[in-house]
C-alpha cells in the first residue's frame, strides 16, 4: 500500500522469522494470491459496527485541529493488520519492538478501530501536512490518552498499534481488513456524500488502529530490566525463550541509540541457586552472563552493523548471593538461576503542554510589551489560536525566497503553524524568554508579508525592461493571492495584520 501518511507509533521490525513471513503474505494479499481465513464470528466477513465518535481528537490535543466525524470498530483475524506492522518504521521505541515473542499466536483476533476524521483549514491539503511532526506526534498522544488514565508522560506503552491513510486509500483499508464496502456506513455518518469532492478528500483522513488485551503486556520486556531466569541447572546454554528476549533487547537497544544519539550502556548480572560451592556458583553466574553477552552483541549487530563494538557490556557475577526469591522447589530455584539485562531507561516522552494553557499564560503577559500596535496584533493572533477551526498558517521570510527561487513552489509544502510553535516548547521558556518569542514571530510574519511585496515590485521592474520571469511572477502572483485572501478571512491570523 502506498496511499498512508507516516505515523510513528509502531515499528516493522517484529521477530525478525516470523515478519518475514508476514510480509511474503501480505505481498500476496496485495496481488490477490493469498486469502487469508476470515473470523469465526457469525456468518460471512466481519462486520464493521458504529460508535461513539466521543472522545474527539480536539478534545484530548488541543493543539492539532482535527475532528473524529465517524468511528467503527471491527473484530479481524491479528494477521489481518499486517499492513499496519509494514507501514511503520524500524527502529522506534515503541512497545511493539519490545515484544518477545508473536501476539498471533496468543492473540488470534484483535478489535480495530476505524475513524473518519476531519482537519480544519491549518491542516487542508492533509496529503501535504499529514507528514508533519506535529501531526504524527499529535496522533501519537491521541491514542494513548484514550487508551490510558494515567498522564502520558509517566505511561510505560499501551497496547495499541495503528496508522493514518490518506482519504482515497479507503478501498485498500477495506482489503487488507476483509470489510469490503463498509467504510460506506462512515461516509454517510459522516455526512460525506458520493461522488466525493476533490476538498472532501484533502479535508480527511482515516485512522485506523488495532487494540489488544492488556495481557499483551506479558510478552513486552522492560525497558530498565530484564531477567533471564530458568537456566538449566548446572549449565550456562540459552534457552529458546532467552534468545526470543536477547532479539528483544536487541531491537530495544538499537532504538534506544537511535534516539539518544549515543549506544547506551549495559549491565548483565549472573546468579544461581544455592546448590553448589560459592566459587563454583561466582564462576557459573559469569558463564552465564557472558553467553548473554555474546548472543546479545550478534543480535544488536544484525539490527545495527558495529553498534555492539562502540557499547559498553559489563559482566558481573553474584553467585548464589542474591537470589531473586527463596526456593525451596525445582521451579522456585529456576528462577534463581537467571541473568539480569540492567539497560539505560530514556526519559519519558511527555506530551505537549496545552495549546490554552500556554496561549492563557501568553495573554497575560501581552500587556508587558511596549508597543500599543505589537499588543494588538499579538492578542488578536492569540485570541483566533485558542478557537477551533482557525487558519493558524503563515510564511516566513525563508519561506518567501523558497517560492521566488522555486526551490519549493508555493502550495506544495506545509507553511508554519502558530500552534505548532506555541504548544512545541514555549511552555519550558521563562516570561521574558515567551514574549522575546512572541515578538520574534510577529516580526516574522510582517517580514513574510514585506518580502512578498519587494519581489513582487522587483519582478514588475524586471518585466518592464524585459527580462522575461514569468514563472517567477505566477509563483509570487500566487502567494500574494493567498496571504491577502486570508487577511480579509476572520478565521485566519492574517486578519490580525491588516495594516501591514
Amino acid at each position: 500500500m502506498t496511499h498512508e501518511f507516516g505515523f510513528e507509533f509502531a515499528p516493522s521490525e517484529v521477530y525478525e522469522d516470523h515478519l518475514e513471513e508476514l510480509l511474503d503474505r501480505l505481498e500476496l494479499q496485495e496481488t490477490g494470491a493469498y486469502k487469508p481465513p476470515l473470523p469465526r464470528l457469525g456468518m460471512g466477513q466481519p462486520t464493521l459496527e458504529i460508535i461513539s465518535p466521543r472522545p474527539d481528537i480536539g478534545d484530548l490535543v488541543d493543539y492539532l485541529d482535527a475532528s473524529v466525524l465517524a468511528r467503527g470498530r471491527v473484530t479481524v483475524p491479528t494477521q489481518r493488520i499486517t499492513f499496519l506492522v509494514k507501514l511503520n518504521p524500524p527502529k522506534e521505541l515503541t512497545w511493539w519492538n519490545r515484544l518477545w515473542d508473536d501476539p498471533l499466536k496468543h492473540f488470534p483476533t484483535v478489535r480495530v478501530t476505524i475513524e473518519l476524521v476531519q482537519v480544519g483549514a491549518s491542516l487542508t491539503p492533509i496529503s501535504t501536512y499529514g507528514e508533519q511532526l506535529i501531526v504524527k506526534k499529535a496522533l501519537n498522544e491521541y491514542l494513548i490518552r484514550l487508551h490510558t488514565k494515567t498522564p502520558p508522560c509517566s505511561t510505560d506503552y499501551v497496547p495499541v498499534l495503528g496508522s493514518a491513510f490518506v482519504f482515497a486509500a479507503k478501498m485498500s483499508v477495506e482489503k487488507e481488513l476483509g470489510i469490503g464496502g463498509q467504510l460506506e456506513t462512515l461516509l454517510k455518518q459522516g455526512k460525506i456524500t458520493s461522488p466525493v469532492s476533490a476538498n472532501d478528500q484533502q479535508r480527511h483522513f482515516w485512522f485506523v488502529y488495532a487494540t489488544f488485551p492488556v495481557e499483551v503486556g506479558r510478552y513486552v520486556i522492560s525497558r530498565d530490566r530484564v531477567i533471564l531466569d530458568e537456566f538449566e541447572f548446572d549449565k550456562s546454554s540459552l534457552t529458546t525463550v532467552h534468545l526470543a528476549k536477547i532479539t528483544a533487547i536487541a531491537r530495544y537497544i538499537a532504538a534506544l541509540a537511535a534516539f539518544v544519539g549515543s549506544p547506551p550502556k549495559v549491565e548483565l548480572t549472573g546468579h544461581t541457586d544455592i546448590r553448589g560451592t560459592e566459587k563454583y556458583n561466582m564462576d557459573l553466574g559469569y558463564r552465564r552472563a557472558t553467553a548473554v553477552n555474546d548472543a546479545l552483541r550478534k543480535a544488536i549487530d544484525a539490527i545495527s552493523p558495529g553498534l555492539s563494538t562502540r557499547m559498553t557490556i559489563t559482566l558481573r557475577s553474584f553467585g548464589e548471593t542474591k537470589p531473586l526469591i527463596k526456593a525451596h522447589t525445582e521451579a522456585e530455584h529456576a528462577r534463581n538461576r537467571r541473568v539480569e539485562v540492567l539497560m539505560q531507561k530514556p526519559l519519558p516522552r511527555c506530551p505537549r503542554v496545552s495549546l490554552q494553557a500556554v496561549v492563557n499564560r501568553a495573554l497575560k503577559l501581552i500587556p508587558r510589551l511596549a508597543q500599543p500596535e505589537e499588543r494588538q496584533r499579538l492578542s488578536c493572533l492569540l485570541g483566533k489560536v485558542r478557537q477551533k477551526g482557525t487558519d493558524d498558517r503563515w510564511i516566513d521570510p525563508q519561506g518567501v525566497l523558497n517560492v521566488y527561487n522555486r526551490d519549493s513552489q508555493f502550495g506544495t509544502y506545509p507553511l508554519i503553524l502558530v500552534r505548532d510553535f506555541l504548544s512545541g516548547y514555549t511552555h519550558s521558556l521563562t516570561d521574558a524568554e515567551l514574549l522575546a518569542s512572541l515578538e520574534r514571530m510577529d516580526e516574522q510574519i510582517i517580514e513574510g508579508i514585506g518580502q512578498v511585496n519587494h519581489f513582487i515590485q522587483v519582478l514588475s521592474g524586471a518585466a518592464s525592461s524585459g527580462i522575461p520571469l514569468l514563472a517567477k511572477m505566477k509563483a509570487m502572483d500566487t502567494l500574494r493571492a493567498w496571504m491577502y485572501a486570508r487577511v480579509k478571512d476572520p478565521k485566519s491570523i492574517y486578519s490580525c495584520y491588516p495594516d501591514v
